[in-house]
């Protein structure tokens, strides 16, 4: 096996690990904003706005690219992340009889609507699919869709971020960016990503040095409070973080809403 496809196969081991842990990282706020969400907890959210709507039982939901040929975002924005862009929300649901389903539609529609501008998401497009109408005794016991199922048909896995050279820069530029990142209101915890589903999430700060500019790259991984919303937090984090280190570039992955 050569170099360049044992490089490919580690690519895409990495991709399905962050898909089936965290989901791929969403993008946050405009395209300069240098922020993103884990898909697991935006999805979460929206799910707990679905959930309240009256007359559908919700089967499946997926937020992802409106265009998937999106490429992937340039570093130091996370591992296989989305770029900045437009939105798709897709959401399958069961509908409650005794009333046009067009109706259900639409307040399922403005639900997923405002959870999604409360996070940040920028997004464009909601697809809905009714799976099935429940009456009688199904209309009162239908369970929702678990967080962690995804019913819909997932797409292939993002592409990664080329390695580089991911020597941390010296001095104390570290500590410089965890007590800036500490001191926002609404930071919960320096977070990141586990490695492997379930295990234990790695460190939340990642500061490496672009190879061919010499730049710092610094890429903060944050558990935040629901108390705020989350794009609030993320740009207040990353403000912080370049007023700490003003020559370095930023990025800011929520990994937790709590």
């Amino acid at each position: 096996m050569t170099s360049h496809a044992r490089t490919t196969s580690q690519e895409w081991a990495g991709a399905v690990r962050r898909r089936i842990g965290l989901g791929r990282p969403l993008p946050l706020g405009g395209p300069r904003d240098g922020l993103w969400i884990a898909a697991r907890p935006a999805e979460t959210e929206l799910r707990r706005a679905a959930r309240s709507v009256r007359g559908i039982r919700l089967r499946a939901l997926r937020v992802g690219p409106r265009d998937p040929s999106t490429g992937r975002a340039a570093p130091p924005a996370p591992e296989a992340a989305v770029a900045p862009g437009p939105l798709r929300v897709e959401a399958a649901f069961a509908a409650v009889g005794g009333e046009p389903v067009t109706e259900a539609a639409r307040r399922l529609r403005e639900a997923v609507t405002e959870a999604a501008g409360e996070l940040g998401l920028a997004v464009e497009a909601i697809d809905l699919e009714v799976t099935d109408l429940l009456l009688g005794e199904d209309a009162r016991s239908g369970d929702d869709l678990e967080e962690d199922e995804e019913d819909l048909p997932a797409g292939p896995p993002g592409p990664s971020r080329p390695a580089g050279d991911h020597s941390a820069p010296a001095g104390g530029d570290e500590a410089l960016a965890e007590a800036a990142v500490r001191a926002v209101h609404g930071v919960l915890d320096l977070r990141g990503m586990p490695v492997v589903p379930g295990g234990p999430p790695r460190r939340g700060l990642h500061l490496s040095r672009e190879a061919a500019t010499g730049r710092t790259l610094v890429r903060v991984d944050v558990a935040v409070s629901g108390a705020r919303r989350p794009l609030e937090v993320a740009r207040d984090v990353r403000e912080a973080v370049t007023a700490a280190l003003p020559e370095a570039s930023v990025a800011v992955l929520v990994t937790a809403v709590e």
